[in-house]
């Protein structure tokens, strides 16, 4: 599974399978509650596939624990294919004990390479 952005800001999920074994009701980590929706799906029928889909939005429950961006949902993922997710209705929003701390930018001086301080170059 990898996720992609445009610059836009669309965002697609992409859930490979590369064994001949077909998964229902596997589980796909998503990272974002709410609905998804199938818009490619390498194995219908259209493409010579046997038609294993997910016709119907698929929903991933915002997680009980309330965990910043860690959400799952159930689909059919069918052998040998790949399947592509795009958000219909998410929650981005975080709960208040998920939302990390804000950091100051590093100053040129505290960067490290290789774990070993870095210096300013002089004259340069």
């Amino acid at each position: 599974m990898f996720r992609r952005i445009s610059r836009e800001g669309k965002e697609l999920v992409a859930v490979l399978n590369f064994t001949p074994v077909p998964r229902p009701g596997h589980t796909v980590p998503v990272p974002y509650a709410g609905q998804w929706r199938e818009v490619f799906n390498s194995d219908e029928t259209a493409y010579g596939g046997s038609g294993m889909t997910n016709p119907e939005p698929l929903t991933a429950p915002r997680d009980p624990a309330g965990e910043a961006l860690s959400s799952a949902l159930t689909m059919d993922i069918p052998p040998m294919g790949c399947v592509l997710l795009a958000p219909v209705r998410v929650s981005r929003k975080l709960p208040d004990k998920a939302r990390p701390p804000r950091r100051r930018a590093a100053c040129p001086d505290t960067l490290t390479v290789g774990g070993i301080p870095a210096t300013k170059r002089k004259g340069g």
